[in-house]
């Protein structure tokens, strides 16, 4: 269904298309289209707890590229990094204070609905 999404969208699979779950097959659905995954932590799950459902092994490799909390914190992130692609800055970026995950390079530019909390960010 996210590949099809983006095939509509006439959107390549790429670091700058996030797709936003909550849900690990989300993440996992995220990871294997090729885009940027963002858990949506409604529940606000501790650390503690998001390390147990994204263990990062072998057998459950996935996880997510950030963790946010709410629609708030992933406007922020958004509204972040395209200030910062607007600076030129193509450093990673720690996502934001709550991603114990990783960074996110800033290439955005929009963002479209696919679904309700299934967003695609891309230039």
């Amino acid at each position: 269904m996210l590949l099809k999404a983006m095939d509509i969208l006439d959107k390549q699979a790429s670091e700058s298309c996030w797709y936003v779950g909550d849900s690990t097959t989300d993440v996992i659905a995220a990871k294997e289209a090729g885009v940027t995954s963002i858990f949506y932590n409604g529940a606000g799950w501790d650390q503690a707890w998001l390390d147990k459902i994204f263990p990062h092994t072998v057998k459950h490799p996935h996880r997510p590229d950030a963790v946010v909390g709410s629609i708030a914190e992933l406007t922020t992130l958004a509204r972040h990094l395209l200030a910062q692609h607007k600076r030129g800055a193509g450093a990673p970026l720690k996502a934001a204070a709550t991603n114990p995950i990783g960074p996110i390079r800033p290439c955005l530019a929009h963002a479209k609905l696919v679904h309700s909390y299934k967003i695609t960010i891309s230039p």
